[in-house]
């Protein structure tokens, strides 16, 4: 009787053993998911560098957008913190590579400027500044492809002029999310422009919305944003004509001038400035076609618009500082002595200035008919 009672026992307790040995792997497996869990957990909590890819959404009313702008995140790594920490650090940068196909790609730039602003020096300051107006530009031109040719974006904005008046209330059925997404890009600081005659519309920074956010800044550049913006706001001419008299544009190729003497070392003055009051000088010389400086068309007497005349004048009086003092007194001087026609003397001295005017076909065609 013990014999079997002791048979049993040590049955029933290698059976135990071998039940513990079966079981031992899943049991192991189950305490390393544990432990790729608790170290994932960790993983995520720790302060390790990440770089989250921003990838927004296209709208339904986007379709018509082609290459889109290019945005990243780029979050800094740090040896302490909290994420709250990184988000106030300010170490945030925009980069070009991570696909963004609407406006959005603005409000995230326009955050990650403000926090920069708060946080850097005056140079880096004006360095993230640069990076914002360049996104919020690809973002305007990028939503630009296309909108011409939108025919429910052209309807909106004819029937309220650019947004300037309320849509009427029959169209609100079959316009309403056409005006609310136009109302949004008012909001993300584009402004929309008005071609000429019935040409419809385009989209364009909005000179107010870069101006208010260039306030922010204390430096050269800030004074560009400001400056460049506000002068920049109207075209100089359309359909071939001037948008502003002869002595305005001479006021307007001063002020230029007196900026770019001020702000001597701004990398704009020569990508920006310059550029500008070179083509001011061009329109100042010559005109437009439908403006034109002299009447040197068939059958006209090549003198000089007589209101240009006069702001040559007031050129001379009120200019003497200006580094083009000697261009207007040359130009003047000259035709003092020819009537005040247009002659080849004229446009001799002009281009020994280096300045690229009086090229056209009628200015050509008139110094071939005269003997001036």
């Amino acid at each position: 009787m013990r014999v079997i009672t002791d048979s049993r026992e040590e049955g029933a307790e290698a059976m135990s053993r071998l039940k513990k040995i079966l079981t031992a792997p899943i049991k192991s497996l189950y305490l390393l998911s544990a432990l790729l869990v608790i170290l994932i957990v960790l993983y995520i909590n720790a302060d390790i560098k990440y770089v989250p890819q921003l990838v927004l959404k296209q709208s339904p009313e986007q379709k018509t957008v082609p290459s889109p702008v290019m945005l990243t995140i780029i979050s800094q790594k740090t040896t302490s913190g909290t994420d709250n920490d990184i988000e106030e650090s300010g170490e945030n940068e925009l980069d070009e590579s991570v696909i963004v196909s609407n406006i959005e790609a603005i409000w995230i730039a326009k955050d990650i400027l403000a926090r920069d602003l708060k946080t850097k020096n005056s140079l880096q300051a004006d360095a993230a500044f640069r990076k914002f107006i360049a996104i919020h530009s690809s973002v305007v031109a990028n939503l630009n492809a296309g909108f011409l040719n939108n025919k429910d974006n052209q309807t909106v904005l004819n029937n309220t002029g650019g947004l300037r008046s309320a849509l009427p209330a029959e169209l609100h059925e079959k316009y309403g999310k056409t005006l609310l997404m136009l109302q949004k890009y008012k909001e993300s600081g584009i402004g929309f422009k008005g071609l000429s005659e019935d040409m419809g519309w385009e989209l364009e920074q909005d000179p107010d919305y870069v101006i208010q956010l260039a306030r922010e800044l204390k430096s050269d550049y800030g004074a560009f944003l400001i400056f460049y913006a506000d002068e920049t706001r109207y075209s100089l001419g359309m359909d071939a004509n001037l948008n502003l008299t002869w002595d305005e544009l001479r006021k307007k190729i001063i002020r230029f001038e007196g900026f770019a003497k001020q702000h001597k070392q701004l990398s704009e003055v020569v990508s920006h400035i310059k550029p500008m009051i070179q083509t001011m000088l061009f329109f100042y010389l010559e005109g437009m076609d439908n403006t034109p400086a002299y009447r040197a068309y068939v059958g006209d007497s090549g003198k000089i618009d007589e209101e240009l005349k006069t702001s040559y004048i007031a050129f001379l009086n009120e200019n003497k500082n200006s580094e083009y003092y000697p261009l207007i007194q040359g130009i003047y001087n000259n035709l003092k002595e020819h009537d005040f026609r247009l002659n080849k003397g004229l446009v001799a001295f002009v281009h020994s200035q280096k300045i690229d005017a009086f090229n056209g076909t009628s200015v050509r065609d008139y110094l071939e008919r005269t003997s001036f």
